[in-house]
């Protein structure tokens, strides 16, 4: 297995998260609070990802699928995607 790591980051904090899309650490940052934080993401969807953009590198939360603690699944926010995507054509 490799030991490949990745930041996910957002509003909240961050997650570092392994190759496989498991969330390794939580970071809270000082926006967090009992109801709004990451703390129930149990793995991002790398494979999604990589697929969509070629591979997987950190990135940002709204960004990236995941999974929270029950197995809920999460897609990527399609507004930030297009977003992304309109970014990336003008530079």
């Amino acid at each position: 297995m490799d030991d490949l790591r990745y930041q996910i980051t957002g509003s909240y904090g961050m997650l570092i998260v392994d190759d496989i899309g498991k969330v390794v650490e939580c970071r809270d940052n000082a926006d967090a609070t009992d109801e709004d934080n990451y703390r129930d993401i149990a793995r991002v969807d790398v494979d999604e990802y990589a697929k969509h953009y070629g591979q997987m590198e950190s990135t940002d939360i709204l960004d990236i699928g995941y999974w929270n603690a029950d197995g809920l699944y999460e897609p990527p926010e399609p507004d930030f995607r297009t977003t992304v995507a309109a970014d990336t054509k003008k530079s």
